[in-house]
């Protein structure tokens, strides 16, 4: 739910800004969010 609230955000702010680096930006977000709840430390990720 939360998520898709996100995403109805962003998506209209991209529409609004022809930004490109925005959605790299939210795939990082949306790839690295998974990574953090699977783990139990998300340090390994930022330092690895």
């Amino acid at each position: 739910m939360l998520l898709l609230l996100i995403n109805q955000q962003l998506s209209e702010n991209i529409s609004a800004s022809t930004i490109p680096y925005h959605r790299i930006l939210i795939f990082l977000i949306f790839s690295i969010i998974p990574r953090l709840q699977k783990r139990d430390s998300g340090r390994d990720i930022f330092f690895n």
